[in-house]
């Protein structure tokens, strides 16, 4: 008996939009620690086996940081003061990282 895993992740984004208007796409295949992306101020994301987190903010409510680890497409992060959201997508396009 043979049984093939398949990373459940390939082609998996998360989609990090500012103001609505999508500011990064980060696949969730490359591990990243504590990174930031433009117009989100003091926040800081991870990617860690497959999942994004957001691991440091300066906002006052701190839910951005409790929602947790997310993969699974549709899932969010939502940071209303600083009105960023996160979003998991399955994309199919073949891009390290589009910034905005």
């Amino acid at each position: 008996l043979i049984i093939f895993l398949r990373n459940g992740n390939n082609g998996k984004s998360a989609i990090i939009s500012i103001n609505g208007k999508t500011a990064a796409v980060i696949p969730l295949s490359k591990e990243s620690e504590h990174f930031s992306v433009k117009g989100a101020d003091n926040i800081f994301f991870t990617v860690h086996n497959g999942c994004i987190y957001v691991d440091s903010s300066d906002c006052t409510d701190k839910i951005c940081m409790k929602t947790g680890k997310i993969n699974k497409c549709g899932e969010s992060i939502i940071c209303l003061p600083k009105k960023v959201s996160v979003t998991i997508s399955d994309s199919t396009e073949n891009t390290d990282v589009i910034v905005g």
